[in-house]
């Protein structure tokens, strides 16, 4: 098995542009996220669009060591195979590089798991927004999107395999119990940012080991 981890990331979102490569304590976003992950995925991937928009994020790749892939800005589901194949992997993770709060152990978990097929938290959703683990056999990835038609889900990368549940086979990693899918660790707004920033403030060099417990309980306490 050669695992791997695709981080989906481009500058133009419309909520907050160019996120990825903003600065927080100091550090683009991205910096954080690969902080969090260190070694738990395997080699990293970039995956990100073909426009100029975005030749800084493969700037960032090439200067972190990391591999980039560039594909089409609509057809995500497409660009996360081709990043896939490219580099030979044979099961993958899919990432966002705007939710840096990603769980080491949840990764390890999902790989102990590939035989599923895919593996994912999100159904049902208990861990926080932007705590997502979804764990994909490329195999079976390559499937799902040599059936999908509609754009809708080419965009939206993996809804298609959730519409189908039937027909693919998966593997749910167990429930965050008390749920928290009513707290936000993702960067998608401006409050989402500054709360960001004030979570790296309070973990320090901490960062890269800050417990879900941890997370979840400063950012309940800033948002009160």
């Amino acid at each position: 098995m050669k695992l791997g981890g695709i981080i989906l990331a481009r500058l133009g979102s419309t909520r907050l542009p160019g996120k990825q490569l903003r600065p927080f304590a100091g550090k683009p976003l991205l910096d954080w996220l690969l902080a969090r992950v260190g070694t738990s995925a395997g080699p990293l991937i970039l995956a990100t669009t073909d426009r100029a928009v975005d030749d800084p994020l493969a700037d960032f790749a090439a200067a972190r060591g990391i591999a980039c892939f560039r594909g089409s800005v609509e057809d995500v589901a497409g660009r996360v195979l081709g990043a896939a194949e490219t580099h030979g992997l044979t099961h993958f993770f899919r990432m966002n590089g705007d939710s840096p709060c990603v769980l080491p152990e949840l990764l390890r978990a999902a790989a102990a798991l590939a035989g599923a097929g895919f593996v994912t938290n999100l159904r049902p959703r208990t861990y926080p927004y932007g705590v997502a683990c979804e764990f994909f056999s490329t195999a079976l990835f390559r499937e799902g999107c040599a059936r999908m038609r509609d754009a809708a889900d080419r965009e939206h990368v993996t809804r298609f395999f959730y519409d189908h549940p039937a027909e693919f086979p998966h593997a749910a990693l167990p429930v965050c119990d008390p749920p928290l899918d009513h707290v936000r660790l993702t960067v998608d707004t401006e409050e989402d940012a500054r709360l960001f920033e004030q979570l790296l403030l309070r973990a320090g060099d901490r960062w890269p080991h800050w417990t879900l417990a941890e997370m979840t309980a400063a950012a309940l306490a800033l948002r009160a």
